[in-house]
């Protein structure tokens, strides 16, 4: 499957799209955090209220499931590749002096302002060069 290169350019225009997708996904992902935490605790012998509790919270997990599977389509259909849900750190394919590299972003950032290698991954970021 050919995947869309981008230019540092063409991905900065793409940040008025992504942006809040990417919000959204972040705040969806903290949402499913949030109510796994109050799944833990329920004890597997509990009373019907407790039953209820938790059909109500799995029920609220599924659909925070699908609704952040379906942002992430849509960042992927723009091209972008979603890596990181809690930090909103999206990669954009890109070739920089020749070389496959994807062009980072993460939530906060107001640019497209770094890149790293295929496989160096978030720990291998380096300034764009000019």
């Amino acid at each position: 499957m050919l995947r869309k290169l981008f230019t540092v350019e063409e991905a900065n225009r793409s940040l008025a799209m992504v942006r809040p997708l990417m919000e959204e996904i972040v705040g969806h992902k903290r949402r499913m955090t949030h109510l796994m935490d109050q799944v833990a605790p329920l004890p597997p012998n509990s009373s019907d209220q407790s039953r209820h509790e938790l059909e109500q919270i799995l029920h609220a997990l599924e659909s925070l499931a699908q609704e952040l599977k379906s942002l992430m389509n849509e960042v992927e259909q723009l091209g972008a590749v979603v890596k990181d849900l809690d930090q909103g750190l999206v990669d954009f394919p890109a070739v920089l002096r020749g070389q496959p590299v994807y062009l980072c972003w993460r939530l906060g950032e107001e640019r497209v302002e770094f890149y790293h290698r295929i496989e160096d991954g978030f720990a291998g970021r380096l300034p764009v060069p000019d």
